[in-house]
């Protein structure tokens, strides 16, 4: 059986550029290299030309840095429901703030603490959210509403909303 050669891909310490604005600071990973095209080459001068099946990693990301991946790569598509989102930490847990589009505009802030599911997602539950200042899980729950029922993420292929948190 003819197999094509296997490429792996090991870094320590590294800031790796996601955007122009973006920076993620990988403190280790290791991964296999996939060419993107089959039969292709990888050229790690070229980012299109692969991706990385990540299998172990450490990687640490400023506030400022994910709000632009989140506004770029995981809203940044047509119809998005969210935009212009801004992260922050409070402690040990994750503030988001932004515009959510649900016929007309909405600042909202959301509180979330953090975890990982067993698939590999990261999990985030609302812990307080507030829909133009007003408490908006008292809001949701008097319109017998859920967040998944007020978010349609069907576009996004790295976000998803389950129930109301």
């Amino acid at each position: 059986m003819d197999s094509e050669p296997r490429t792996w891909l090991e870094m320590k310490n590294v800031h790796l550029r996601v955007a122009d604005n973006a920076v993620v600071g990988v403190r280790q990973l290791r991964g296999e290299v996939i060419p993107t095209e089959r039969g292709g080459s990888a050229l790690l001068d070229s980012t299109r030309s692969f991706s990385i099946r990540i299998t172990s990693g450490t990687v640490a990301i400023a506030s400022a840095d994910l709000g632009v991946i989140l506004n770029r790569f995981v809203f940044g598509y047509k119809g998005s429901p969210l935009r212009n989102l801004r992260v922050r930490t409070s402690g040990d847990q994750l503030v988001q703030t932004g515009i959510m589009r649900k016929g007309v505009d909405l600042k909202f802030e959301i509180t979330s603490t953090l975890s990982l599911t067993d698939s590999g997602w990261i999990r985030l539950r609302p812990t307080k959210v507030r829909v133009l200042g007003v408490n908006g899980q008292a809001l949701l729950h008097a319109l017998g509403l859920k967040l998944d029922n007020l978010l349609d993420l069907s576009g996004s292929a790295a976000a998803r909303v389950k129930g109301s948190g």
